[in-house]
Order: structure tokens, then sequence, then C-alpha cells
């Protein structure tokens, strides 16, 4: 995204990201060495697919901003590799770093009963058939990070308890429908 964002963004506005990984951090960084206004961080949180050795638990990290610092906030395939304490946690930073009539624009695996039949079905590229007791469905139990997902009321109720709605939503292909938007669900987040 930070990518798309070089092309459009003018130097009155700023972007600022944070990933598990370095390598990606590392990447961005140097891509966009020129642009005073960009910034990455590489945050040593522990992911067992990404960041398999990270010092820091995602459910309890605080972001490195301030309150009310930025007017859009954007997560792609983010929490589709996060377990549920951790979405819940992500959740209620973006509500603590976001202004109050600004959106977050998120993807999911949202599992939903179309997506439950596809994934019966066999028709899905995820086997997302695995609850873990956190509430969570994943497809690997030794490496849950790699694909993870969540009944579309369990999703509710985490956005809800951080402050925030989902204002619109748009299916995604991953499950084998065939209109969709893009391969993730999409979930536009905003605060209440």
């Amino acid at each position: 995204m930070a990518f798309a964002l070089g092309h459009y963004l003018n130097d009155r506005a700023s972007y600022s990201g944070f990933d598990v990984s370095k390598n990606f951090v590392d990447l961005a960084a140097a891509r966009f060495r020129q642009k005073e206004n960009f910034s990455f961080q590489h945050v040593d949180i522990f992911n067992k697919m990404y960041n398999p050795n990270g010092k820091l638990q995602a459910a309890n990290f605080t972001f490195p901003f301030q309150n009310n610092s930025f007017s859009f906030v954007f997560l792609t395939s983010v929490f589709t590799h996060m377990l549920t304490a951790d979405v819940i946690n992500y959740l209620k930073e973006i509500r603590r770093v976001i202004h109050r009539d600004d959106r977050c624009f998120a993807t999911f695996f949202i599992i939903d009963d179309e997506a439950e039949r596809l994934i019966n079905e066999g028709r899905s590229t995820l086997a997302l058939t695995h609850r873990l007791p956190d509430g969570c469905i994943v497809e690997n139990t030794d490496v849950p990070e790699n694909a993870v997902g969540y009944r579309q009321k369990d999703l509710h109720t985490m956005v809800e308890a951080a402050g925030m709605r989902i204002a619109q939503f748009h299916r995604g292909q991953w499950p084998g429908r065939t209109r969709f938007l893009t391969y993730q669900d999409v979930c536009l987040l905003e605060p209440v």
C-alpha cells in the first residue's frame, strides 16, 4: 500500500507504518528514502508465521503513535495472520490513534454461512476448519498465523468492543465466491 500511496500523497500528507517483518520495513525504507513524509518502523512482535523469534506480544503492544494522530488507518493482510487477543488489542489501538470522524480499511477472512458452505464443499482456497480455544478459525494448527479467520458475529463483537463499527463490508473471493471485490474480505471501520 505504501508503494501506491507514494504516488498519491502530496508533501502535506504523511505515511507512518510498522511491521513485524524487518525485511519488509527495510525494503520500504530504502524505496522511500527520498520522501521525508514517509516513515517505517520494525516492531519485534512475535508472529509464528512472520516473526517467530519476536520478543513482544501483539496482545499488549501499544502502537508507537499518539492519540488521534491519524485520519486514515489501513491494514491489508494483517488481521488474516493474527489470533484473537492480538486482533482485539489492535482494534483498540486503532480506535485510540484514529480521529473520531475518520476511517480504517482492514482485510479479514470472515466466515459467514456462505463461506462456511463453500469451505465444506472444498471450493475455498483456504481450509479454515480448525477452531482454536480463543474462537478464531485457522487452517494450520502448527502455524496458526498462516491463515486466520473469524466468524462474522465474533468479528462484530470485537469491533464493537473497541468502540467502532463496520460501516461497509465487501466479500472476498477466498472461499470460492464468484462475485467479490478482492481476494480477502474488506471492512471499512469507523469510530462510534
